[in-house]
């Protein structure tokens, strides 16, 4: 389920390298009257309303561990909200990834998480560590991140342009992807 929208060729790959983490570990510290005025700025919580804290609820992951919910304790009430909404309050980049824990202390929220991205789809640090670790080849790498697919020439005409795609089943039950083309005007060498 990738932003809305269910893929199935992009999907969440668990990394397992051996006990090497590919990723990068970060933490913040965020102090909750600053997310409290975020808050009621833009009418998530009303005027007179507190935020004494805010975790992820028991449904609030997904199945690769990411946040998906937020739930805010407005003393005695609470309230939830998706991830993406508390993401575009705290700021762009603040939040590097949904691979994240909270810890209420003196005034703050501590946040604990790694790796940055959306979770889906390619790890660069993991197909990097595939690659000089494992010894994979590209190939190798891109059928364990997406699987059920295959690799294939759309043409060989580099000024063909792709006007729409399509997919039918490989005889192998592979999907492959090829594309309708149109011809564009050539363009030489000069105008590049």
């Amino acid at each position: 389920y990738v932003w809305g929208t269910d893929v199935p060729y992009i999907q969440s790959k668990t990394e397992d390298f051996g006990g090497v983490k590919p990723y990068k570990e970060w933490s913040l510290k965020l102090k909750l009257r600053s997310i409290e005025r975020g808050l009621r700025s833009r009418g998530i919580i009303g005027r007179t309303q507190k935020l004494k804290n805010a975790f992820v609820p028991a449904v609030g992951r997904t199945d690769s561990g990411r946040v998906k919910l937020v739930t805010l304790d407005l003393g005695g009430n609470h309230k939830n909200i998706d991830i993406q909404v508390f993401r575009r309050l705290l700021g762009k980049g603040v939040l590097p990834s949904r691979l994240f824990s909270f810890e209420k202390k003196n005034g703050y929220l501590l946040v604990a998480g790694r790796g940055s991205g959306h979770g889906v789809g390619m790890s660069q640090q993991g197909a990097a560590q595939l690659a000089q670790e494992q010894g994979w080849d590209h190939q190798a790498i891109l059928s364990f991140y997406y699987s059920g697919t295959a690799i294939c020439q759309l043409g060989t005409d580099p000024y063909v342009a792709v006007k729409s795609c399509h997919k039918y089943l490989g005889n192998d039950g592979s999907r492959v992807f090829t594309s309708r083309d149109t011809q564009k005007p050539k363009i030489s060498q000069e105008d590049i």
